[in-house]
C-alpha cells in the first residue's frame, strides 16, 4: 500500500511580499513555493498549489483560519 503524502499550505508576508508554501508533513520539505507582490497574484499562487497538489498526488491540509470564530466571547 502506498503511504499517504500530505502538505500542509503555509502562507506569510515579508514587507510586501507574500510567500505561499506547500511544506510536507512529516519532513518538513517545502515542495511547492512562489512569492508574490499582489493580492491578485497571491490568490493566483495559492490556486496554482492546489492545483500541484492534485497533479503531484498530494493531500493538502489546511490549518484553520486564525479569526477567533471557533472561540466563545467572554461577556462582562
Amino acid at each position: 500500500m502506498k503511504s499517504v503524502r500530505a502538505v500542509r499550505l503555509e502562507v506569510w508576508r515579508r514587507g510586501a511580499t507574500v510567500t505561499v508554501a506547500l511544506r510536507a508533513i512529516g519532513s518538513g520539505r517545502v515542495v511547492y513555493r512562489a512569492a508574490r507582490r499582489s493580492e491578485r497574484a497571491t490568490e493566483a499562487a495559492v490556486l496554482g498549489a492546489e492545483r500541484y497538489c492534485v497533479t503531484q498526488g498530494w493531500v493538502l491540509v489546511m490549518p484553520p483560519a486564525n479569526d477567533g470564530a471557533g472561540e466563545a466571547e467572554s461577556v462582562a
